[in-house]
């Protein structure tokens, strides 16, 4: 059982935990995040020195949200705990539509989350924490967003081989790094789960639809995921 903190600090049957997104956006400087995260980790720490612990998957949405600059912020601005205690790096990949660099940029800022980490001697494993994108109306038709897990898994297996060429915005081969990408957790299962944005795109993430029937990127997964990188 994997669950974000901003649900609630629990002890029964928990296996994993992601230090709460909900604190990502109102300070631009991510001291008061880098305080809230320190705080949480120390806290986990305090009743399981094993138990994974990784931060705030954040999402490609406008500054302080970018991705990148949100995870070198939080290594900057943190007193150690997260840094030494932690045990991977969380990122959210998940696309509502085509965004400004095309379907596929929330994706590629995985890279340049992991190089900012790295940059700052933390090192660790990436964690794929919501990954996915809509078939709903303003987003991706079924076949498209088929399209787009397929591609993502593919991906996925050049990222950690660094054999991939594309970077974020220029494109060019000068930004090539294995990303060592450890586990991976789709967006939604099931059509129709949202509790925070009910009825809409946020409603339409899943691997089958809401009567229980394989989409189409259910069935990308389904065959795909098993198949070595």
């Amino acid at each position: 059982f994997f669950f974000q903190a901003e649900d609630g600090i629990r002890d029964v049957a928990v296996t994993g935990v992601q230090t709460c997104a909900l604190p990502i956006c109102p300070d631009s400087t991510f001291i008061s995040q880098a305080k809230y995260t320190d705080a949480t980790v120390n806290a986990i720490r305090a009743k399981s020195s094993t138990i994974p612990i990784v931060n705030a998957g954040w999402s490609p949405e406008p500054s302080p949200r970018d991705p990148p600059t949100a995870m070198d912020k939080l290594l900057a601005n943190s007193n150690g705990s997260f840094a030494t205690k932690a045990s991977g790096i969380a990122h959210h990949p998940y696309q509502y539509d085509v965004g400004p660099y095309g379907g596929y940029y929330a994706f590629w800022l995985t890279r340049d989350v992991y190089k900012k980490a790295s940059a700052r001697s933390f090192d660790k494993p990436v964690w794929l924490t919501e990954i996915g994108g809509p078939s709903a109306t303003g987003s991706y038709t079924l076949s498209t967003q088929a399209q787009l897990y397929k591609d993502y898994i593919s991906a996925i297996g050049q990222m950690r081989t660094g054999t991939s060429k594309y970077d974020t915005v220029t494109s060019t081969a000068n930004n090539i790094v294995k990303v060592p990408v450890s586990i991976i957790f789709w967006h939604t299962i099931k059509d129709g789960q949202s509790s925070s944005m009910p009825g809409t795109r946020e409603d339409y993430f899943g691997l089958y639809d809401s009567n229980g029937a394989l989409k189409p990127a259910g069935q990308v997964v389904k065959t795909q995921a098993p198949i070595a990188w």
